[in-house]
């Protein structure tokens, strides 16, 4: 009487049905210790980790507790053209950010207030396939965003207004040939939208994640 046999990649295994693979057994001698592996089928070979994982966090931020006030608020009325802004640059937020993604903080030219802490947009550094999200808030009546890079919208348009408490997401791909810049953009106001409050902020998040 026969019995089968189990292997992986033509090695048996041992009395105690344990089968003993090592990096050479594998099928690749270039591999070392620690390293990440992918199997190319025929052989287990070094794998780049953003690729095996699928994708490669660049950029995120989010806001981690309440505690800031705008004074005159209703002064900073958002206009179609505006760049959307958030309090991001402060102990207020979570922020991570690979080398050379930089945060842009609100200029008067882009935003409805010049102010340091206030994130306006983001640079990408280099060439690439990236996924964007950003929740869009509004405080009073309804406002409509869209994302953009330099060379134009790049999401479907969002809307969202003050009876949402919890923003609209907004998210798009975004392939480039070199740098860029990324930012949630104006396209539509009804009435007066002003700066959202802190607890407004506890909804939004910008990340940035490559996967190509």
């Amino acid at each position: 009487m026969s019995h089968g046999t189990l292997k992986v990649n033509s090695i048996s295994s041992d009395n105690t049905g344990n089968i003993p693979l090592t990096l050479a057994s594998m099928g690749n001698g270039s591999a070392t210790s620690n390293q990440i592996l992918t199997y190319d089928g025929s052989n287990f070979v070094p794998a780049d980790p953003s690729g095996s994982k699928g994708y490669d966090l660049k950029f995120s931020t989010f806001q981690k507790s309440e505690g800031y006030n705008v004074s005159g608020s209703g002064s900073y009325a958002y206009s179609v053209g505006d760049y959307a802004i958030w309090r991001c640059l402060s102990n207020n937020t979570i922020n991570y950010t690979d080398t050379g993604f930089t945060i842009n903080s609100a200029t008067t030219t882009n935003s409805v207030i010049n102010n340091g802490v206030w994130l306006e947009s983001i640079d990408i550094p280099s060439a690439g396939t990236y996924l964007v999200t950003c929740a869009g808030v509004a405080r009073s009546n309804s406002i409509v965003f869209q994302l953009e890079s330099n060379s134009g919208t790049f999401s479907a348009r969002i809307m969202c207004d003050r009876n949402n408490k919890y923003g609209t997401l907004a998210a798009g791909i975004l392939t480039t040939t070199g740098s860029d810049i990324v930012r949630l953009v104006v396209k539509e106001v009804t009435g007066s939208v002003v700066l959202a409050d802190s607890g407004d902020h506890y909804f939004y998040t910008f990340n940035i994640l490559k996967i190509g």
